[in-house]
């Protein structure tokens, strides 16, 4: 919360969900999980600190979009 290292895990999260994003558009199925896996990583983690600190913005809210977008790309795999 306001720390080099939460930017640098936020940008570094946000890169690797974009780049399995555009892997699973362009292949088959083989990669369309990997979207889902890192949301799924996310919303435990953000999950987490919600609980610990009871406040929704932002853990909570990240938790929960991160949930819908695991339930989206579970979906559209199957």
């Amino acid at each position: 919360s306001g720390s080099v290292a939460s930017l640098v895990s936020g940008l570094v999260f946000g890169a690797l969900i974009s780049f399995s994003v555009q892997l699973a558009a362009g292949n088959s199925k083989s990669f369309s999980l990997l979207p889902a896996i890192l949301c799924l990583v996310l919303c435990l983690v953000m999950g987490n600190r919600f609980l610990n600190s009871k406040k929704f913005m932002p853990a909570g809210m990240v938790a929960t979009t991160s949930l819908l977008m695991v339930i989206r790309y579970v979906l559209k795999a199957f």
